[in-house]
């Protein structure tokens, strides 16, 4: 592209590039009322975006034949622009979507900087501003922004743009003027001293970086807080064992200043040295020289000792790539460029403040009235990956620090795939933890049923035994007396009545045990019969006292529930017969519409319930009895105090 050729393109693309007049006249040409946003470029030979007349001419003309007024119009950034306000309709839409205002605003600004209005944190203080100023009131500001470029033109094409200003806004009418740096101050001062009107001055002066402190008639004077000597805080905080500093600076003023600062906070046992707009390539004898102890700090810059112009980022970021060294700066526009980071200075809030006073200059305040302002850092922000790169822990950074592209854990990355999958964990442990314990639980079943049925089966062991040591012992011995007796008959006579009582003996005898081994007999009787029998029988064969109540007696239960209490009733008693030493017996009888219930009391010698050796296998069957006709068994007894079991079932099956 031929030199100081422009280019202008809205959000869709491309509207016209050539020289002023081209763009100018093919700009008139479109239908731009549309357009809420313009970009404006000019390219020198090397494709930088510089500061042209053409620029500004272009502007003015915008402004006069097409009725956009542009704001930014010297930056390559977006330009946004409002369309006139042809009717009472399109102006309300335009204030609606854009910030800037037509030619009708309430307040014309002129803003001049140092630098280079290129750079992120110009950019960033600029819609600070923008933000502050046309906050409330209804006011609606025009900025104009000049860059006087000092970091990346010589001082004579410097000159040349300050004659330029004097001409170009001679007939403007700027209500304030705001200076950014400390050349842009002074070179606002001749502005209004040419001019011959004394226009109020919000000048933000760079101290840490080591001018002087100019003189502000009728203005109001910022000054930035010395970031330089809060990095070398921060320096001395994150590598304690620090023995040197290099600083690359943009001019030897900001390079001395830079160096005063940082040797005052660290001490003259550390070295600080200095490099004034050094080329990438020049840098790699002089980063051979550092110790393995050395930090590096970085202010700017845009043109190096070869003449090549750069975007500071980028020549950050292009340093930080080759450094031996962890690199340190203080603007908040570097990050992630691979500076360590600490106390960042964000442009917007310089901008804020600087709108601020501003406002209240527009409001009516007086400039000198207004009491000085310092700008201090705006927050403590690192960079994870590069404190890694270096080793630097991160339990030495300040408290309340912000750290910045540090991986998250999987589980914060992709929160919704990892609750599900911590749901389907748990799921799977409760899963397992249930099947372990039901497992468990079939585990100690099991071995409880076996343990009963061999209880049972050694019980029914013992049954066999007493029925056969009965049968031997009485039937038996009785029939075999007898038969010895008959066969003597011939011989003596025959004691007819004493053969008769014994034949007698023996037939009940054999109706008790048979009685015994089966129940089935109180299927045609009551239960309280039935009980009666066996006790008058038990009485005799015993001779203890047994006695049977019936307090309430409603209903006679199911034959099988009958069967179940008799049976669990006649194991109560005989296990009282055999073990409890007991004179008296006590069976309690209560019937309901739903439910009988029995007690068998005895004052025998009682038991430990809880004592398997004492709870035998007479326990475990009447539980068992009763538990299958869904009743159920309780026993209380204490040593020496007698025994109670109770009994209770429901009159019908299922009931």
């Amino acid at each position: 592209m031929p030199r100081h050729q422009l280019v202008a393109t809205d959000l869709k693309g491309k509207l016209a590039y050539g020289s002023c007049w081209t763009v100018h006249r093919r700009l008139k040409a479109l239908p731009l009322l549309g357009n809420k946003y313009l970009r404006v470029t000019s390219n020198d030979a090397t494709g930088h975006p510089v500061l042209s007349g053409a620029m500004r001419t272009v502007r003015r003309a915008l402004v006069q034949a097409v009725g956009i007024a542009v704001l930014l119009a010297d930056s390559p950034q977006v330009l946004r622009a409002a369309a006139p306000p042809v009717s009472r309709q399109n102006a309300a839409a335009a204030r609606s979507v854009s910030p800037v205002v037509d030619r009708d605003s309430s307040a014309t600004i002129l803003m001049i900087d140092d630098i280079d209005v290129t750079r992120p944190i110009f950019l960033q203080a600029i819609t600070g501003i923008r933000d502050a100023v046309n906050t409330g009131g209804g006011r609606r500001a025009l900025l104009h922004v000049e860059s006087l470029g000092l970091h990346s033109r010589s001082a004579v094409r410097g000159q040349r743009l300050i004659a330029r200003l004097a001409d170009e806004y001679a007939g403007e009418p700027i209500d304030l003027m705001i200076a950014t740096g400390d050349t842009s101050i002074v070179v606002a001062q001749q502005l209004r001293a040419r001019w011959g009107r004394d226009i109020p001055i919000v000048g933000l002066q760079f101290t840490n970086l080591g001018h002087g402190a100019p003189t502000l008639p009728n203005g109001t004077l910022m000054r930035m807080g010395d970031m330089n000597a809060a990095t070398a805080r921060d320096i001395r905080s994150l590598l304690p064992t620090v023995d040197e500093v290099l600083i690359i600076a943009a001019t030897p003023a900001d390079a001395n200043g830079a160096v005063g600062s940082v040797r005052a906070e660290l001490g003259a046992g550390v070295r600080v040295r200095s490099l004034v707009a050094p080329a990438l390539e020049e840098l790699a004898p002089h980063f051979a020289q550092l110790s393995a102890r050395a930090a590096i700090v970085y202010l700017a810059v845009g043109r190096d000792s070869r003449g090549r112009s750069w975007q500071v980022r980028e020549y950050l970021r292009r340093l930080t790539v080759i450094a031996p060294r962890p690199v340190f700066a203080w603007l908040g526009s570097y990050l992630g460029t691979g500076i360590v980071g600490g106390p960042m200075l964000e442009g917007l809030q310089i901008g804020r403040e600087i709108g601020r006073v501003a406002t209240s200059i527009l409001d009516g305040a007086a400039a000198a009235a207004i009491a000085p302002v310092v700008i201090d850092r705006s927050r403590t922000v690192y960079d994870w990956p590069v404190l890694q790169r270096f080793g630097i822990p991160v339990d030495r950074l300040p408290q309340g620090a912000l750290l910045v592209n540090r991986p998250l854990p999987a589980w914060e990355s992709y929160p919704r795939t990892s609750r599900a999958i911590a749901i389907l964990i748990a799921a799977l442990l409760t899963g397992v933890v249930l099947l372990v314990h039901n497992r468990r639980q079939v585990r100690a079943a099991n071995a409880a049923r076996l343990a009963e049925s061999r209880r049972l089966l050694q019980a029914q062991d013992e049954e066999r035994v007493r029925i056969a040591r009965d049968l031997h012992d009485d039937l038996g011995q009785e029939m075999t007396m007898l038969a010895l007796e008959l066969t003597r008959v011939p011989e003596q006579p025959l004691d007819r009545a004493d053969l008769s009582s014994r034949v007698h003996w023996l037939i009940d005898r054999t109706r008790s045990i048979a009685m015994g081994l089966h129940a089935s007999h109180i299927g045609g009787m009551p239960l309280q019969d039935a009980l009666a029998v066996h006790v008058a029988n038990l009485r005799e064969r015993t001779g203890l006292d047994i006695r049977v109540h019936a307090t309430t007696w409603i209903r006679e239960p199911h034959p099988t529930v009958a069967v179940a209490l008799f049976r669990a009733v006649q194991e109560a008693l005989q296990n009282t017969v055999r073990h409890a030493d007991a004179s008296q017996i006590t069976i309690t009888l209560r019937s309901t519409a739903d439910v009988v219930q029995m007690e068998v009391t005895d004052d025998g010698i009682g038991f430990q319930p809880n004592d398997r050796a004492s709870a035998g296998l007479g326990m475990a069957s009447m539980r068992e009895r009763l538990a299958s006709v869904g009743g159920t068994f309780a026993v209380h007894s204490v040593p020496f105090g007698g025994t109670t079991i109770s009994l209770s079932a429901p009159c019908g099956i299922g009931a």
